[in-house]
């Protein structure tokens, strides 16, 4: 999970990447369909983001994945990233170019898929009919009488993709927030008991090797700088809510955020430097 420049493609590219498409629900619901994005190339719609500032992680508080629902199998982590640089950094200008660069064509690759999903549900006959119609009737109402009808669609499909949800969210300073969850605890193979299931979240270790983050030692803290890899679901519920989630999926801790307590070993060869007290760099240990 390297930190190289991404080449993503255009916007108008991303309909050649993805495919979406309706399929049965065979778990529950018999009959009721869901969808299902999937790469044209096969297999699951993960995307690998370029590294962000982590705002808020949970990871290794089961107890507060639980926060928000009773119900074990419902218990969630959550991560949320911004952009931007950790304050504990100190890059070059050409760094700092660099990471801001790859952060906004993330977002822009996001926002493309998030577009194609919404676009894809106000395309699909029967799907939100209802919700479209109320769109439709309200710019009607609200256009001036020159309107033309195509513009009226496409003004319709505005507001509809407005109410849209997603997690990515537009803050009021016109940067983005990623908010990604995991469920806290899956199901043992042929038995109703469940078993936690942390974060494949790793780091370089000073000696260059690939680490699992050992979360019973370490606290990923606000203004982590954090590589996540995510995976997008569409959704239509059967009360009208529609939009997209972002699971978190895996990970690399490229450099930890500041706090007070344990630490973990970073390799000499990070891209980054992380400033301790007294601004003096320090790339082999770094405090968490």
């Amino acid at each position: 999970m390297s930190l190289s420049k991404n080449n993503y493609k255009k916007i108008q590219d991303v309909q050649d990447d993805f495919t979406l498409k309706w399929e049965l629900n065979t778990l529950n619901n018999v009959g009721s369909k869901h969808m299902e994005l999937t790469r044209t190339t096969g297999g699951q719609a993960i995307i690998e983001c370029s590294a962000f500032t982590t705002r808020f992680c949970n990871f290794q508080d089961p107890a507060a994945a639980g926060k928000f629902d009773s119900e074990l199998s419902k218990h969630k982590f959550n991560a949320h990233f911004m952009e931007g640089k950790p304050p504990t950094l100190k890059l070059s200008d050409e760094q700092l170019d660099d990471l801001t660069s790859e952060q906004k064509e993330t977002i822009t690759k996001l926002r493309a898929i998030d577009d194609m999903c919404v676009r894809f549900m106000w395309n699909s006959p029967g799907v939100l009919e209802k919700k479209k119609k109320q769109c439709r009737a309200m710019l009607k109402k609200q256009a001036p009488a020159s309107t033309s009808k195509d513009e009226l669609e496409q003004m319709a499909y505005e507001m509809f993709a407005d109410q849209a949800q997603s997690g990515l969210m537009l803050k009021d300073d016109n940067t983005y927030d990623i908010k990604t969850k995991m469920l806290a605890y899956r199901r043992v193979r042929g038995s109703s008991e469940l078993q936690l299931r942390l974060p494949d979240l790793r780091h370089v270790d000073i000696s260059g090797n690939l680490k699992q983050v050992n979360f019973d030692e370490v606290t990923i803290n606000r203004g982590s700088l954090i590589v996540p890899h995510i995976k997008i679901k569409p959704y239509v519920t059967p009360n009208g809510a529609y939009g997209t989630t972002y699971t978190f999926i895996a990970g690399q801790l490229i450099v930890n955020g500041p706090s007070s307590g344990s630490s973990i070993e970073f390799s000499d060869h990070s891209r980054y430097t992380q400033i301790t007290q007294g601004d003096e760099p320090q790339t082999k240990r770094q405090k968490l």
